[in-house]
């Protein structure tokens, strides 16, 4: 059995949200964007949810599928969103997630 590669996506973004609101935002804007075989390649879920930071769980492949969602939308629903850090592993997200300084976007 091959061994699913994961990346961590820490993300600040302008307002406080909820993870279901945001969750539902990214698909709907996954979907627009590149379809349905985007979003299954992608797999986004939220895992971690501190403020204005959001931790984002996605495939290999679908790293450069959120990247480029996220660039090529200026702002999600009214939520602008940057990236701060990719990792490969939840605990090093955790931990940025902790230490960061937010700054007004």
């Amino acid at each position: 059995m091959k061994i699913k590669r994961k990346r961590y996506i820490v993300l600040e973004i302008d307002k406080v949200v909820d993870r279901e609101t945001f969750h539902k935002i990214l698909i709907d804007n996954i979907l627009f964007l590149v379809g349905i075989l985007g979003l299954s390649l992608a797999l986004p879920s939220i895992v971690y949810l501190k403020n204005k930071l959001v931790v984002v769980r996605t495939s290999l492949q679908g790293l450069e599928i959120i990247r480029g969602v996220l660039a090529l939308k200026d702002d999600l629903n009214g939520y602008k969103v940057r990236i701060i850090k990719v990792t490969g592993s939840f605990k090093k997200a955790k931990s940025i997630c902790d230490s960061y300084k937010i700054d007004t976007i």
